[in-house]
């Protein structure tokens, strides 16, 4: 992880592999819903990086849908 992309806890954000296995959905649906705005995300050169409050919102408990 890219040194300074932290959140106020210290904790790097997820990469997209690891919310879709949080989630419980493909790679292709959460990239999908960065695209489209449903979740919140930034990329960094060519790599989508997703806040830990953006999955904490979601519930990140696997019961929620990314797409």
């Amino acid at each position: 992880m890219p040194k300074g992309v932290h959140n106020a806890g210290g904790l790097p954000p997820y990469r997209v592999g690891e919310v879709a296995r949080q989630l419980g959905v493909s790679n292709k649906a959460v990239l999908d819903a960065l695209k489209r705005g449903r979740l919140s995300g930034f990329k960094l050169n060519r790599m989508w990086l997703i806040p830990r409050d953006a999955i904490d919102r979601l519930g990140g408990d696997g019961g929620s849908q990314a797409a």
